[in-house]
Order: C-alpha cells, then sequence, then structure tokens
C-alpha cells in the first residue's frame, strides 16, 4: 500500500504527510483484504524500505532510490484496487436513497461489469472477476460507510446507496491511485489500460 500511496505523488520527493493520509485511506477501504494494518503497519514499512535501502526519508520527505522494488509492490495491489473501483464505478449511477438490492444480486451484476472491461481490454486483470474480491469491495464500502448495509427478514445482506455523490468521491479518490481521470465511467470507451 505505500507503493500505492507513492505513485499518487508525481514528483521525484513525496511529501511524507501525504503518504501517511494515503496509506490510512487505503488501509480502511482494503481492511477485507488485509485486516491487521494499522497506521503502526506504515511506519514500520517506511522504517524497513528506509533500513534496506529502497527508500530516503529527510525533512518530511521521501525519495524513492530503488523505483523497481517500489514498482513491484505496487502491482501487486493494482489488481486489487481496479476491482474495487470497478464496484465504485458501479454504484456511481445508482439511486440514492433506499433502493436495496440483495448483496449476492450486486456483486454479480459488479463481476458482469468487470468481465465486460475484461473482454474489450480496458482492464488487464483478470482477479476482477473474483466474486470474494466484488464482495469484499462491497462490504468494504459499506464500513467505510460509502453505501450501507441491512438485513432482510429472511437474513439477506441488502445494499443501498445513502449518497452517489459520496460514491462518486471514493470512487475518484481511488482512481487516483490508478492513474485514472476523474471523469471515468465504467462504461467509457477510453478507460487506461489498467
Amino acid at each position: 500500500m505505500f507503493a500505492l500511496a507513492a505513485h499518487k505523488q508525481p514528483s521525484q520527493e513525496k511529501q511524507l504527510v501525504q503518504l501517511f493520509a494515503d496509506f490510512q485511506f487505503l488501509a480502511k477501504l482494503l481492511v477485507k483484504e488485509v485486516p491487521q494494518v494499522t497506521e503502526r503497519t506504515n511506519e514500520e514499512t517506511t522504517q524497513l524500505l528506509e533500513q534496506i535501502g529502497s527508500i530516503n526519508i529527510r525533512n518530511g520527505k521521501v525519495v524513492i532510490l530503488q523505483e523497481k522494488d517500489i514498482n513491484f509492490s505496487g502491482n501487486m495491489w493494482r489488481p486489487i484496487l481496479t476491482a474495487y473501483w470497478i464496484t465504485c464505478q458501479f454504484f456511481v449511477n445508482y439511486p440514492d436513497g433506499n433502493h436495496e438490492r440483495p448483496l449476492s444480486e450486486i456483486v454479480k451484476q459488479a463481476q458482469d461489469k468487470a468481465a465486460e472491461l475484461v473482454l474489450t481490454g480496458d482492464v488487464k486483470f483478470y482477479e476482477v472477476l473474483s466474486l470474494d474480491l466484488l464482495r469484499n469491495s462491497v462490504m468494504a464500502l459499506v464500513e467505510l460507510r460509502v453505501l450501507e448495509a441491512t438485513k432482510s427478514v429472511d437474513g439477506a445482506v441488502l445494499i443501498s446507496v445513502p449518497s452517489s455523490a459520496k460514491v462518486t468521491e471514493t470512487c475518484q479518490k481511488i482512481g487516483e491511485f490508478l492513474d485514472l481521470p476523474s471523469n471515468t465511467s465504467l462504461f467509457s470507451s477510453h478507460l487506461s489500460k489498467l
């Protein structure tokens, strides 16, 4: 996650405070993928990367010394973050309010959209087709209060969108880590090759 946060800042010198803020956002977002990540994890990661010579920290700024190490790590996270972005894109045009739909139905429809993107070549990661990953992304958005979850009388989880503005904001924020234009939509024919 450090690598994704570092990649988001295009300058040679990365602002340490912004790196930590971005790391915290990613840790909260990706809680279903790595539940043990804490603020301390970021500090430990930063210290380790400095000890092994991958980064240098001076005066609140980070300089990447071993770009290949950071790129390798970032590339491991990109398929997961892309699936989360696809899930957000699925909800961008979803109506606000009490339009609850079953989690299983939503995850399957998000998978269909992910498959379209893979088949058209707009997304190169097959991992985005994982129902478990897509389910995790929906539930992570619930934990971030971007989506709401309730239970039906038969025990099924129902998902709704309290505010499409919050979904759009989260989608754009995730897109910043993936080099996407902020107005990219799921149905756009000009997607970056993720």
